[in-house]
């Protein structure tokens, strides 16, 4: 994953991870790491990069929300065929994983004040 500064912490005032490492990154995951193992990136973050990330040797998509898909709106038919055209010309198929955990708000565990 790409390094992104947070404000108020320790490295607050470093640069964010740049398109030239995040390829570099891949590129050395790919050539070093078996095949089965699944170079990730965030597809929202690199959305406009997508193309040169997958030839890099990305094929993860990481975890995109599917509740855009409840979106009713024109956007949204652009939006899916622009993450996942990349994907399709490298004959790299989308996978769902287990759903994560969530507690409604009203079950979230309170911490002690």
């Amino acid at each position: 994953q790409a390094f992104r500064p947070h404000p108020a912490t320790p490295m607050a005032d470093l640069p964010a991870t740049c398109l030239k490492d995040m390829l570099h990154a891949v590129q050395l995951a790919r050539r070093y790491l078996p095949s089965p193992v699944r170079i990730q990136i965030n597809a929202l973050d690199w959305r406009e990069h997508l193309p040169a990330l997958i030839e890099a040797g990305a094929n993860d998509l990481g975890d995109l929300n599917l509740n855009i898909l409840t979106r009713n709106d024109a956007s949204l038919e652009l939006e899916l065929h622009l993450l996942l055209a990349p994907l399709k010309k490298k004959n790299i198929d989308l996978r769902l994983r287990t759903p994560r955990l969530s507690l409604p708000k009203s079950e979230t565990p309170q911490t002690a004040a």
